[in-house]
């Protein structure tokens, strides 16, 4: 079904000149690294390509920045370059209000938009969809398309690092359920086409700063659990932030410990943020906290997802682990 998306896409892309690559606020190795390889892709077919996006590029992610692409909207800069593309790809994202202030601005491009992206429910404000809510990342998709594209089974090294940080860092370091033998190959192909895991793997994982070693311990200190176990959830305040230095950047990767407690099935990573709570979802099995999501502004994927909540009192917590009560009966029952 894709290959019909990818050559409509391939139509698009061999017409356009001017391209423009964004993903959502406060973005992740799957964006950021789907981004990184279509540049890439584009910029050796000789295309006239950038990458702008609503927040600046994470530490973390340096590798796949040698040149400066990444650049961070600026009304002032790039409002023209917006209106003016021949193509707008939106990677890893499918709500326009998760570009923020940049999302009116593309909407009134002249050119087409794009999504490329894994996410359930899209929004209706693109040309096209590609959309595949089986891939592992949105990075495997953009791997689909170059190497449908191109008719060749390699990429080229930034792309293979790109393409290898989006599925690492969605696959969970590969044991996510969408992690596949397919998967596994196309990641043979990467390494093959110069990705280096080690480098990768450390500079993702093993470049954390004190301030976020010290706010994880605050946050398992922080570690409740409801339902008999089989909810864990943990609540971090800003006071904590401000406690240790650290922002919402140094709590990535902390919800996967709520579902490493033997017996969860579901947990629930709260951190308060100037508008509210932002809250992190995540599953076992047949439990989709996608719909949970849904009641609080929020999605993603079955499995894992986020949202948001305005009221930060401790009555809104509570009101948000009941909400989660249904979700936990239903993994009782099925």
């Amino acid at each position: 079904m894709m290959e019909n998306y990818w050559i409509q896409l391939k139509h698009l892309i061999d017409g356009s000149q001017k391209i423009i690559l964004t993903t959502h606020v406060r973005p992740d190795g799957d964006g950021l690294g789907a981004e990184a390889a279509l540049f890439d892709y584009f910029d050796s077919l000789g295309k006239q390509v950038r990458i702008i996006n609503v927040s600046p590029l994470p530490d973390t992610f340096f590798y796949l920045n040698p040149d400066s692409r990444y650049e961070v909207f600026n009304t002032s800069i790039h409002t023209h370059p917006i209106e003016t593309a021949d193509c707008i790809i939106i990677l890893d994202c499918n709500q326009l209000d998760r570009l923020q202030e940049m999302g009116p601005f593309v909407e009134k491009t002249q050119g087409k938009i794009v999504i490329i992206d894994h996410h359930l429910n899209p929004g209706d404000f693109a040309d096209l969809l590609c959309i595949s809510t089986d891939a592992c990342a949105t990075g495997e998709m953009v791997y689909d398309f170059i190497t449908f594209h191109s008719g060749l089974q390699t990429v080229s090294n930034m792309a293979a690092a790109g393409i290898y940080t989006s599925i690492l860092t969605d696959t969970g370091s590969f044991r996510f359920p969408r992690t596949t033998p397919a998967v596994h190959r196309k990641t043979a192909f990467l390494l093959e086409s110069g990705a280096d895991p080690s480098f990768i793997y450390e500079a993702v994982h093993e470049q954390r700063t004190v301030s976020s070693i010290q706010l994880q311990g605050q946050f398992m200190s922080q570690i409740r659990l409801a339902y008999d176990g089989k909810l864990a959830y943990s609540v971090i305040r800003k006071a904590d932030f401000d406690r240790f230095g650290a922002t919402l950047e140094d709590t990535e990767g902390f919800v996967r410990y709520l579902l490493s407690i033997r017996g969860t099935v579901m947990g629930i990573l709260i951190t308060e943020q100037p508008y509210g709570f932002k809250l992190s979802f995540r599953s076992k099995g047949d439990i989709d906290v996608n719909r949970l999501a849904n009641q609080y502004n929020g999605g993603g994927h079955k499995n894992a997802s986020g949202g948001r909540l305005a009221d930060t009192s401790d009555l809104a917590i509570t009101r948000l682990i009941a909400d989660a009560e249904p979700y936990i009966l239903q993994e009782e029952t099925v």
